[in-house]
């Protein structure tokens, strides 16, 4: 099993493996290979399985006896939406009133949280742009207007 790190000591279950063996033609001195495909056991729970990795949660290995011990925290809701990806965050102002409220956008939230950046409003109705840094420790920082006001597109 493989889990994502989902905020502060939280994962989420990203996917599950079996493993079909050692694969010995490819064994050197220092490492061992194994036959390991994915699989459908646990697909329902696949991004909704919620552990508590523990307090160390700087040692992302974990031995199967080891991670059978950590708690599962939640079984998160069935119709989250999934995260798009950076590069294809495109929001209408109420589009991200609903990722910032609705329950089913919890990934969204975490992912945009987790990082740093630069991100641009823009004021449909005046054509003003807002600029903003999401640097602090919840990332999301309010957003600043431009000192220059720019004319909205034609």
């Amino acid at each position: 099993m493989c889990f994502l790190a989902s905020g502060g000591r939280r994962s989420r279950l990203l996917v599950v493996f079996e493993n079909f063996g050692e694969v010995v033609e490819e064994r050197t001195g220092e490492h061992r290979f194994y036959d390991l495909r994915e699989t459908a056991v646990l697909s329902s729970l696949l991004g909704r399985l919620v552990i508590e990795w523990g307090k160390d949660a700087i040692n992302w290995s974990k031995s199967g006896t080891s991670a059978a011990h950590l708690p599962v925290v939640q079984i998160a809701d069935p119709d989250a939406v999934p995260f798009p990806g950076f590069d294809s965050v495109l929001l209408s102002h109420a589009e991200l009133q609903t990722v910032m409220g609705d329950p089913r956008y919890a990934i969204w939230r975490t992912a945009l949280g987790s990082v740093q950046g630069i991100y641009l409003i823009a004021d449909t109705s005046t054509g003003r742009l807002y600029v903003g840094k999401a640097d602090g420790s919840g990332r999301v920082a309010p957003a600043k207007r431009c000192e220059r006001e720019h004319q909205r597109p034609a």
